[in-house]
């Protein structure tokens, strides 16, 4: 009879199996514990972190600033504000560089965070809501992403809690958004992340040995975040390009973010976004659309996509809700709507802040 062979070569099978796991097991402790104690983007020791870059803003100091929770840090800075301001701005990187010197004499703050979705826009409109800091004025970007509910980056992890309250509030179904993973998890064992981890910690720059550090310099060779919530951006960001190299960066764009302009629009979020108006004109919000304008080289690759239809659509619903709710529209996605030249743009994407400046002076949004 051969079973006992056959079972002595099962226990071999698995003895190699856990031989393999043995040799690896070093390995991934060495990625873990340098995942976890680097911590490149703060995502095991954040909420110190954003506690901290919070204070330093809200006290009238700048930061020097790296990858880091931007929405925990708004939650954080937003509970440090004292009054409401004058003027809210919350958008994605695209409306970051607005800050108080476009609306001089004004409270100003930007409460703007990379990848923002409407989700992001609930959750950050509820912290203020909670403390009863809205503001006078809120200049609310409306990108077409916004609409996409298959938009693949979700961010909104730690404040999730808020997004949920506000949509409770709006009367909004539970379930149109799903609650993501962690980051902690998915980069426990990332192979990238210890690739960021390792860099960071190889540095020796001294300015860098707290991954962060105040500042009151408003312009420099990294990104500082001003104490109004603004950004400024790196000075090599900010060197003029050609229309030949806005050209470039909008293909890449493109190329990089196909999927975020290829979808239909999402008859839940349109709804959403009707209801958070009509709360916020009720609370005595005075709500500006801004529509930010892409580089001429975008929006043509635009037009010449037949899938990219929806960033049309798109802009068509947001000046229907501002009609509805005879809001303010400041911008269009189309360039030559006010004159923007390749010149007004950083890359494929961001325009400009002292374009946008032009943009909202030329259309008097604060009355």
């Amino acid at each position: 009879m051969d079973v006992e062979p056959k079972f002595s070569s099962e226990i071999s099978s698995v003895g190699k199996v856990l031989q393999k796991f043995f040799c690896f097991t070093p390995i991934l402790l060495l990625i873990f514990l340098t995942n976890y104690f680097v911590d490149p983007a703060f995502l095991y020791h954040g909420d110190g972190y954003a506690q901290r870059v919070a204070r330093i803003l809200t006290s009238g100091h700048n930061v020097g600033w790296v990858d880091c929770d931007e929405r925990l840090v708004q939650k954080y800075y937003i509970n440090d504000l004292k009054a409401s301001p004058d003027v809210l701005i919350l958008g994605s990187s695209r409306s970051m560089q607005i800050g108080e010197d476009v609306f001089h004499g004004l409270k100003t703050v930007n409460s703007s965070v990379s990848e923002d979705l409407l989700a992001d826009d609930l959750g950050i409109l509820q912290i203020y809501d909670e403390k009863g800091i809205l503001p006078k004025v809120l200049i609310l970007e409306a990108s077409p992403w916004m609409l996409n509910a298959q938009f693949s980056r979700k961010k909104y992890q730690s404040i999730y809690p808020d997004i949920w309250v506000m949509s409770q509030k709006l009367g909004v179904r539970d379930g149109w958004i799903s609650k993501p993973v962690s980051p902690q998890y998915i980069n426990m064992f990332s192979l990238s992340y210890f690739q960021s981890a390792v860099s960071l910690a190889l540095e020796q720059r001294h300015d860098h040995k707290d991954k962060f550090f105040v500042t009151d310099e408003t312009a420099g060779d990294y990104r500082i975040k001003l104490h109004d919530g603004s950004l400024s951006w790196p000075t090599q960001m900010l060197v003029a390009k050609t229309d030949e190299q806005i050209g470039r960066a909008a293909t890449q764009m493109l190329s990089e973010n196909r999927k975020d302009y290829e979808f239909h629009l999402d008859n839940a979020r349109m709804d959403i976004m009707d209801k958070l108006i009509g709360y916020l004109q009720k609370k005595g919000v005075d709500v500006v659309i801004f529509l930010p304008p892409y580089p001429e080289e975008t929006y043509k690759q635009f037009l010449l996509n037949p899938k990219m239809r929806s960033v049309f659509d798109a802009e068509v619903y947001f000046r229907s809700l501002a009609h509805k709710y005879h809001l303010k529209v400041a911008g269009s996605y189309n360039p030559l709507m006010y004159g923007f030249k390749d010149a007004d743009f950083l890359d494929g994407i961001h325009a400009r802040k002292e374009a946008l400046g032009r943009l909202f002076k030329e259309e008097n949004v604060i009355k």
